[in-house]
């Protein structure tokens, strides 16, 4: 069964503004519990000092031909991308940079001080208001200011790079590469293994070639040594119902399972709005298309949900599919449905049917550079791509093993400024156009398994960043939180640390511009990978399950991959539970990391309850054979809120693009030009939560600032576009 658009949610962009209180605002979690075994830390390890690289490459000689006895992770348990649960929660003002302890920042919270609050949270704010704080904190002119860290900020800083315009980029955290974040995870003999939290896979992978652009993260490939895995074209995977029961010889399952379905069910939607804008003759339409048409006159567009074109465009009435006809899963008391939904759309889109717009999932990366999947199955993380793309422009140490040649790089260019957060932009100060940007230095915390950066708290910590042009590619999410902060009057102090904040505020942009903050919201994908030391379960690649308890009807834990396969992590004991949308966003703001991995044990209990009792003794899991875990928690970072860009339903036709380009105010403002550019994978169209949408879109906003704005850019521009949907 081929199934290659199943992992859209793992490209995600694939992208935190946050303290203590800012987690109990999301999410109300218990500590984890932490075992002695699992306690094995190494002198300096319980710091988490995270550094953009590992230090050395020498782990990574003779990756591809290792002795039996080689660990090609060794050298990355000196580096905290191994937050895996048997670490502590962690404040980094505990130790200074050598990891020795000194005493926490006891200094006043700067932004609660009566001279912060007066001049930052005033209703009318100018230059010579602020002028007495800009002297204090100190303000540095530059260029062009970029936001981000990410794909999309690297891709503008390296196409800025050799014009006539200078940049300087800020990033909240410790790190480049924005929602690429590759996690460590200890396995059963003490060993680790990389893996992506955030984007790992590569969707479409066609090159570039003169006058015919590629996939720009095949070509970052295509320029490294990273280890890449294709996607099995013709796997098969298990089916276990509500009991967990496996299913066998179901001809309907594989029927009702295609992945082509949502292809055609949305190519179908698309090919049947465009005959009915074009008016055609009810001759010309068969009379399904012909029906849908006369619906399509009922409907605003901004109503068509995928749940709609699912129902109306395709007929499963010969396909003897749980709730076939109308297609309502929950009709169907046993999950299956539901399960099968879960599997072909909401891992997809990253929430249901019904609250994804029809055009929140584009099929244009397969049309234009093919199915092809490839997962990163390397210890340096799919964060590789990126360190190659900065390595092309940013000054760092590259770093080359003697024997394979193979490629690291450690980003040391002044031009990034890391553990550096925006705070407040202010827009329409001068004549001149010019943008205030007041930002802090962060610290790092880790806590209930969320890394949160957080603003330092002395007076010492901010200043000011003058820039002719800010290019923001902060997520779609972030500028949500954003916008909803101002609509609660919340303060300035209060708020740091869920998301910067915009002076004219956001509630005094455009309607257009507010209906795109508010509609494109953020799909969510969570991952918990559990490392076992025995191995339980078949080697087949994926198993769905039909699990539900509560309200979750068949979506309680849906798609299971093992990892222990010969192309992926052999011998590695590792099993990943893929879930989206309501049930992601449960884990990530109910339940502590521990409480969703016990239930997912009971997921698995049920089944392999023989094959466990064979190795365990028992027919049931527990706690204690979960040898290390990690749950993903998109929903609750504060530097994204989330995994990726959705178009919920409700978004006007005005509304969709209006996130794109400058940052429009309101004709009561006074400002025409905010000299803010909005960019990231939420404003490329044809490649929205793809995380080469990200790197396109940098690419974008970068020839915008340089007056070369092209209206048939790749992210707006595509064959056969003239569709209503489009």
């Amino acid at each position: 069964m081929m199934m290659p658009k199943l992992f859209l949610g793992l490209s995600f962009v694939l992208l935190g503004y946050s303290v203590v209180g800012a987690v109990n605002f999301a999410r109300a979690s218990s500590k984890r519990i932490i075992r002695e075994r699992q306690q094995k830390q190494q002198d300096g390890m319980q710091h988490l000092r995270r550094e953009n690289q590992p230090d050395g490459a020498e782990y990574l000689a003779d990756i591809l031909e290792l002795e039996e006895e080689e660990d090609p992770y060794d050298d990355l348990k000196d580096d905290s991308t191994h937050t895996s649960r048997k670490l502590e929660d962690y404040d980094d003002d505990e130790y200074d940079d050598d990891g020795e302890e000194y005493e926490e920042d006891t200094d006043p919270v700067f932004l609660e001080s009566a001279q912060a609050k007066d001049l930052l949270d005033a209703n009318v704010i100018s230059t010579a208001t602020l002028t007495p704080l800009m002297e204090q904190l100190g303000v540095e002119d530059v260029d062009v200011l970029i936001v981000g860290a990410g794909a999309a900020g690297l891709n503008a800083g390296y196409n800025l790079a050799n014009s006539s315009r200078s940049f300087v980029m800020i990033e909240a955290s410790e790190r480049i590469g924005g929602r690429v974040d590759p996690r460590h995870i200890e396995i059963w003999n003490g060993q680790l293994r990389t893996l992506e939290q955030g984007a790992g896979w590569i969707s479409g992978g066609k090159l570039s070639t003169p006058g015919n652009i590629g996939n720009p993260l095949a070509d970052l490939a295509n320029e490294t040594d990273v280890k890449l895995r294709g996607h099995n074209q013709d796997f098969e995977y298990q089916f276990f119902d509500n009991a967990g029961v496996r299913k066998e010889n179901e001809e309907w399952f594989e029927d009702c399972t295609k992945t082509a379905i949502f292809d055609q069910v949305i190519r179908e939607g698309e090919e049947m709005s465009r005959l009915c804008v074009q008016n055609m003759s009810t001759s010309m339409l068969k009379h399904k298309k012909d029906t849908f048409c006369r619906r399509l006159q009922d409907i605003d567009w901004k109503d068509i949900s995928v749940e709609y074109l699912f129902r109306e465009t395709f007929d499963f009435d010969n396909r003897g599919c749980p709730g076939a006809g109308r297609w309502d899963p929950k009709s169907d008391d046993t999950g299956v449905a539901r399960a099968i939904e879960s599997l072909l759309f909401d891992l997809m889109m990253g929430d249901t049917t019904k609250v994804a717009h029809a055009k929140s999932r584009p099929v244009k990366t397969y049309d234009l550079w093919g199915n092809t999947e490839r997962l990163t199955v390397d210890p340096r993380g799919f964060i590789l791509l990126l360190k190659k793309l900065a390595s092309k422009y940013l000054k760092g140490t590259k770093k080359l093993t003697q024997s394979r040649k193979l490629f690291d790089f450690v980003v040391e260019d002044d031009r990034v400024r890391l553990n550096t957060k925006l705070v407040k932009v202010f827009s329409g100060l001068d004549e001149g156009g010019s943008v205030l940007a007041l930002v802090c230095d962060t610290r790092y915390i880790l806590e209930d398994g969320i890394r949160l950066f957080p603003c330092r708290n002395g007076i010492q910590h901010y200043r000011f960043i003058k820039a002719n042009d800010l290019l923001s590619t902060i997520s779609v999410g972030v500028w949500g939180k954003s916008l909803e902060l101002d609509n609660d009057k919340v303060s300035l102090a209060e708020g740091v640390n869920l998301a910067p904040r915009f002076y004219p505020a956001l509630t005094s942009t455009t309607a257009e511009t507010q209906g795109g903050f508010t509609y494109h919201k953020m799909g969510l994908y969570t991952k918990i990978a559990i490392a076992f030391e025995e191995k339980f379960w078949p080697e087949n690649e994926y198993f769905l399950s039909a699990a539900s308890d509560g309200d979750f009807l068949g979506d309680f834990a849906p798609l299971w991959q093992n990892l222990d396969r010969p192309e992926l992590w052999p011998d590695s004991k590792l099993l990943l539970c893929l879930t989206s949308g309501p049930r992601a966003r449960d884990i990530n703001s109910n339940l502590s990391d521990e409480e969703t991995v016990e239930q997912l044990l009971g997921v698995l209990s049920q089944m392999f309850p023989e094959q466990i009792k064979d190795y365990y003794g028992r027919d049931h899991l527990t706690m204690d054979d979960a040898y290390d875990y990690f749950v993903t928690n998109w929903h609750v970072d504060p530097l994204f809120w989330g995994s990726f860009s959705l178009m919920n339903v409700g978004i006007k036709k005005d509304d969709w693009p209006a996130i794109t380009g400058e940052l429009q105010y309101g004709e009561t403002t006074g400002i025409e030009e905010s000299h803010i550019l909005i960019s990231g994978e939420h404003t490329c169209t044809n490649f929205k939560a793809f995380y080469h949408g990200a790197l396109l879109a940098g690419e974008r906003s970068a020839h915008m600032l340089m007056g070369k704005a092209d209206p048939s850019h790749i992210c707006d521009e595509f064959p056969g576009s003239d569709s209503m949907l489009v």
